[in-house]
C-alpha cells in the first residue's frame, strides 16, 4: 500500500494500521494507494502523484483512494466509493479499506468521474513532465530545451496546463505546482 500525503501523522496511522493487518489483508491492499486531497484545486494535480511513483509499480490501473475533508468533494455522490473522509475512526477506515480493497476503483476510473462531476480535464503525459520540471524551477525555454522540443510547443503544453488547472499565468501555476509538489511525500507501506 502506498500513502500520498502531505500530512506526517496520517502517514504515521496508516503504517500503524497497515502493521496490524494479517498478512491476506496486506496482501489485498499491496497495489492500493492513498491519496489526500486538501483542496478542490489539487484534483487535476494528481497525474503529478501517479506518474510521479511508477518506479514504485504504482500504476493508472490500481486500485485507489481519496482522503479528504473538502465538503465538495464529500458530498459529490457519484465519487463517493472512492472518497473517505479524515475524520473517520480507525476501525472504521479499516473496514471501508478492506472492502474498497476487493472491488476498488482504478485511478483512470476515478479520473473519468473528477472529469465528469468537477468538470477537470486529465494531464497528458507530456504536461506532467512540463509540470515537473516547472516545479524545478525552469522556465519555459529551458523546458523547451530539456524536452527536445521547440519553445512554441512548450508554451503550447504550458497554456494547455494552465487552462486544465484552471490557473491564469505561469507563474502562478509554476508557484502552485511546486507548492503541491513540495509539500507530498509518498510512503509505501
Amino acid at each position: 500500500m502506498q500513502i500520498i500525503t502531505s500530512n506526517v501523522y496520517l502517514a504515521n496511522g496508516f503504517a500503524e494500521l497497515f502493521s496490524t493487518l494479517d498478512r491476506r489483508a496486506r496482501m489485498q491492499l499491496h497495489r492500493f494507494t492513498v491519496i489526500e486531497i486538501r483542496q478542490l484545486e489539487e484534483l487535476p494535480l494528481l497525474f503529478l502523484d501517479i506518474y510521479r511513483n511508477k518506479g514504485m509499480h504504482i500504476t493508472e490501473h490500481n486500485p485507489v483512494l481519496l482522503l479528504t475533508d473538502v465538503p465538495e468533494i464529500l458530498h459529490e455522490k457519484r465519487i463517493g466509493k472512492v472518497v473517505l473522509p479524515l475524520s473517520m475512526t480507525l476501525p472504521a477506515l479499516k473496514r471501508k479499506l478492506m472492502k474498497m480493497a476487493c472491488n476498488g476503483t482504478s485511478f483512470v476510473a476515478l479520473m473519468q468521474m473528477v472529469r465528469l462531476c468537477f468538470g477537470y480535464e486529465p494531464l497528458t503525459e507530456r504536461e506532467v513532465e512540463i509540470a515537473n520540471l516547472l516545479a524545478t524551477g525552469l522556465c519555459m525555454k529551458q523546458i523547451a530545451y530539456n524536452l527536445h522540443i521547440s519553445p512554441k510547443t512548450a508554451y503550447g503544453h504550458g497554456r494547455s496546463l494552465r487552462e486544465k488547472v484552471r490557473l491564469s499565468g505561469l507563474n502562478r501555476l509554476s508557484h502552485v505546482v511546486t507548492r503541491y509538489d513540495g509539500q507530498r511525500t509518498s510512503r509505501y507501506l
